[in-house]
C-alpha cells in the first residue's frame, strides 16, 4: 500500500493510500486511510478510476472541504463514557 497523498487538479482529485471507500456519492466521499478517515465534501463527484491494489482513487467534481478524522478506538470511547 502506498503512503497517503492528495493531488488536486482542476476538476479532479487523486487520493493515494486509500485502505477502503466507506461511502461515495455526488456530495461526499468518505475514505479510510492509514491512521484514520478522510471526508471530502463538494458536488458533482464522479468516480473516474479506482485501483485497490495500490490504494489509488481518482474522481472529478468540485471540492469544497477536506477533513481528516482520527481513528477512534471503540474501547477508548466506552472507557470515557463509563468512567
Amino acid at each position: 500500500m502506498e503512503q497517503h497523498y492528495l493531488t488536486y487538479r482542476t476538476g479532479g482529485l487523486e487520493v493515494g493510500g486509500v485502505v477502503s471507500v466507506e461511502s461515495f456519492d455526488q456530495k461526499c466521499v468518505l475514505l479510510r486511510i492509514d491512521g484514520g478517515m478522510l471526508e471530502i465534501r463538494g458536488g458533482g463527484f464522479i468516480l473516474k478510476d479506482m485501483i485497490s491494489d495500490s490504494g489509488k482513487l481518482t474522481f472529478s467534481g468540485k471540492v469544497r472541504s477536506l477533513e481528516y478524522k482520527e481513528k477512534i478506538e471503540a474501547a477508548s470511547v466506552l472507557k470515557k463514557l463509563f468512567k
